[in-house]
Parts: C-alpha cells; structure tokens; sequence
C-alpha cells in the first residue's frame, strides 16, 4: 500500500505539473495586458499566455537547395503583445519570462519540425504555421477543428517532446538571455534572448548572442 507520503507527494507533483505547463489557454482567449508587472495578475492567469500575448510569427529563410527544392532555415520565434513586437527586457525575463517559457518552447519545436515535412506538403504547413502558430499552441494537444493533416503533424510533435517540455530548467540568467536545458538530444539549449540586430524577444535554439 502507497504510504501518505508518497500520495501527497504525487499529488503535488501533478499539481506542479499543471501549473508549469498552462498550455491550454483555450480557444476564445484574448489578450489583456501587454508586458508590465506580474503583480495584478491571478496565478492561474500568470501562465495563460492568452493574458499577456497575442501573437507568435515564426521567422524562416526560403531557398532553392541544388535539387531544386523549397527549403525553409528556421531562424526562431518572435513574440507579439497588444503594443505590437516586444523587445527583450532584462528586468522582465527577470520577472515573468519564465512562467511562459514551456509555451515558447512549443510554438519554437513546432516551428522548427514543420520544416522536416514531406516536400510535397511542407509549404503548406509553413504557410498555416506562420498564421495560426499561436491559436495552435494555446490548443495542444489539437482537436478535429483543425485540418486533419495538420493535427496530426502537430500532434505528434507535441506527443514526442512533451517530456522534453516538462522536464525543461533554467540553468543560467545572463544579460539579454535566458538558457534552458533539456533532454535535448542532437541540440544544444533552448534560449529566450535578446535578437542582436533588432532587440526583439526571440525563442530558439542556442543563438549566437551578443
């Protein structure tokens, strides 16, 4: 028989769970507040991106490889609020970025993967991607309102890195730049930072920060 202990202690580490992962902001949600403090602010709302952000745009290179291929160079994620593209603030990575960096984590693998495609469907998952990155994040695991190729794309991305997702830390705060270290396998660190040329709040893997 499980002791006292141990079904408090699995108790506490789902509700842990549920409250660092707050992926399901829902459909209908709207942005109320663009970037300022935490301290107005419910918990449940402090990790419901649809409270503080509107937008996700994922930023690609086309090009044609030797083969006559459409390629896309996955560049990262920049991230919107009400005021429009926020820069980075060290004083706000300070204070929320981390509530939402699983979110941002999620958006930036989606992103990233859908690139890996098939050829003959790849342009038009970046297409939907580019439009619906942040509705699609706020709803994963995805429903059958989405078109079915795209869920299942999506779904299985989110499915395979879940564990990736949750078992995410920060490891180190340094001056326009979070890093965050997983079971990352072939990559390197997932970064929050600072973007060098445009001072934009940006999401990708290890970037090469000023």
């Amino acid at each position: 028989m499980k002791t006292y202990f141990q079904i408090s202690l699995k108790v506490f580490t789902v509700l842990l769970t549920v409250m660092l992962v707050c992926v399901g902001c829902g459909k209908n949600g709207n942005s109320t507040s663009g970037s300022g403090i935490l301290g107005g602010m419910s918990k449940e709302d402090m990790c419901n991106p649809a409270k503080r952000f509107t937008d996700y745009k994922p930023i690609y290179r086309e090009y044609t490889d030797d083969w006559g291929e459409l390629c896309y160079e996955y560049k990262g994620i920049k991230i919107f609020d009400a005021n429009g593209e926020m820069k980075y603030s060290d004083e706000e990575a300070e204070e929320y970025y981390t509530h939402y960096a699983i979110h941002f984590f999620y958006a930036h693998i989606i992103a990233d993967k859908i690139t890996w495609s098939k050829k003959e469907k790849k342009k038009s998952y970046v297409d939907y991607i580019k439009e619906h990155l942040f509705d699609i994040v706020c709803n994963l695991p995805l429903d059958d309102s989405y078109p079915s190729d795209i869920r299942e794309t999506v779904n299985k991305i989110y499915y395979d890195n879940k564990d990736k997702a949750l078992n995410m830390i920060l490891v180190k705060r340094g001056y326009g730049f979070l890093k965050y270290e997983s079971d990352f396998h072939i990559y390197n660190n997932f970064y929050l930072y600072r973007d060098k040329e445009s001072g934009s709040l940006m999401a990708n893997w290890e970037p090469h920060l000023q």
